[in-house]
């Protein structure tokens, strides 16, 4: 239903973009896995494996969400196009039957690589310090959403939607300079 506040406001242009830009954002998804592994590596094999098989999965599985998005936009976008009411309602009632089981499963993924994220972090094992967790997307992922009630509706829905993406792209570029400023030394 929040989706149905946002979505007719995105121009078919939009639609397209959003579904090629999750195809395209797919593998930096992946580098920033990858990235991360090798920084929590050192901490504990088996379990940074672990948040290296979630996040590759869940970058995936999140491309595939993302490129939903499109698919139930041009839906909402077709309203009229629909017999009656009754049939466009039950469309997106079939659409949801795909979608919803599909953000359940995300959370999971994300909630369980980012705890494993956070721990290896806080052992002090990794090759990031301790105070790395303030950048945990378990810890800025719940502040987005916090901070989302506050925006207006059409604005909430957006930031509440991409606040998972906006998690772990900040963790992925802090880590990304910090490793860099490692490795210059």
């Amino acid at each position: 239903n929040n989706l149905k506040e946002i979505l007719p406001g995105k121009t078919h242009a939009d639609l397209v973009a959003g579904f090629y830009l999750a195809l395209f954002f797919l593998p930096l998804g992946i580098l920033g896995v990858y990235h991360t592994y090798l920084m929590i590596k050192p901490a504990h094999t088996a379990l940074s494996l672990v948040f290296a098989g979630l996040g590759f999965y869940g970058y995936a599985l999140g491309t595939v969400f993302h490129a939903d998005y499109s698919f139930l936009g041009a839906v909402i976008h077709a309203k009229d196009a629909f017999a009656t009411p009754q049939d466009y309602e039950n469309m997106l009632r079939v659409m949801g039957i795909y979608f919803e089981p599909l953000v359940v499963i995300l959370g999971f993924l994300t909630a369980a690589a980012s705890a494993i994220l956070f721990y290896l972090i806080l052992t002090g094992r990794t090759l990031y310090p301790r105070r790395f967790t303030a950048f945990s997307p378990l810890i800025i992922f719940p502040a987005m959403i916090f901070f989302t009630k506050i925006f207006p509706a059409p604005l909430r829905v957006f930031a509440a939607a991409a606040s998972c993406n906006i998690a772990f792209f900040v963790f992925f570029t802090v880590s990304t300079i910090y490793a860099w400023r490692r490795v210059k030394g």
